[in-house]
């Protein structure tokens, strides 16, 4: 197995964390072949969680798994939303530098764009993830608007308060 250098955060238990594995094969960050190469290296070391073996691989950084086993569960139930480039920084989806390049590129070129759609342009994230996010912080908030529409949450123009 290969060793990627994001392992600070591994954690060594036996519990199953079937829900973590559901919402990263739902937000599109890993697949079902790399769950079923986990499951198999598990098999070998089996001291290790299955998303460790997914860090250890380098397929999610170690920030990534933990956002969603500690924070976004939590995220969802607040009623007030934060804009998608916060999700998106929390989870280590997109760095610092990767919306600020997003908003310079916004700022020159792509005014027009919102900085999902702009994200998934310069090939920093999947649209799928990006249709993740929205549909999950988007459905506590309107359930008869249809996303398309919504002016919300990072479809939004990317503004200098991210910091």
């Amino acid at each position: 197995m290969e060793i990627n250098q994001d392992t600070q955060q591994l954690r060594l238990t036996n519990t199953s964390n079937k829900e973590l594995v559901e919402t990263l094969l739902q937000a599109s960050l890993i697949t079902r072949g790399q769950i079923e190469v986990a499951q198999q290296d598990r098999k070998e070391f089996p001291h290790l969680e299955l998303e460790d073996i997914l860090v250890l691989r380098g397929w999610l950084k170690s920030q990534t798994v933990d956002f969603f086993l500690n924070q976004w569960s939590q995220e969802l139930k607040q009623k007030i939303k934060q804009p998608l480039g916060y999700y998106l920084k929390e989870s280590a989806l997109l760095s610092e530098d990767n919306l600020n390049k997003i908003l310079e590129e916004q700022k020159q070129n792509h005014q027009d764009l919102r900085l999902g759609e702009l994200a998934v342009k310069l090939g920093l994230i999947k649209q799928e993830t990006i249709d993740f996010f929205l549909v999950h912080l988007v459905k506590n908030t309107s359930k008869s608007t249809p996303i398309s529409s919504l002016n919300f949450l990072g479809i939004f123009r990317l503004s200098s308060r991210l910091n």
